[in-house]
């Protein structure tokens, strides 16, 4: 889906994903992808009632760096369940 916006002439399109299609490209779940816009961690802009992040705040997004897995289940985690 494209937004065109009207700029003293020009017209400059921006490519907007939804939250199914940004969860895919992250390899995160679509809640998880909705939760973070919630939290204003990740762009967001509505488009009706679902949201819509644009491709620039989803590379910026990538470029932060993640640790992998659920922390609760981390070696150094002094709130780990024993069994």
């Amino acid at each position: 889906m494209t937004k065109a916006k009207k700029m003293t002439g020009k017209v400059e399109t921006t490519k907007l994903y939804t939250a199914e299609q940004a969860a895919r490209i992250l390899k995160i779940s679509a809640r998880r992808v909705r939760k973070l816009c919630s939290e204003g961690r990740l762009g967001r802009r509505f488009g009706g009632r679902a949201y819509m992040i644009t491709a620039e705040e989803l590379e910026e997004f990538k470029k932060i760096p993640r640790e992998v897995g659920n922390p609760m289940f981390k070696k150094d985690n002094p709130r780990k369940r024993r069994r």
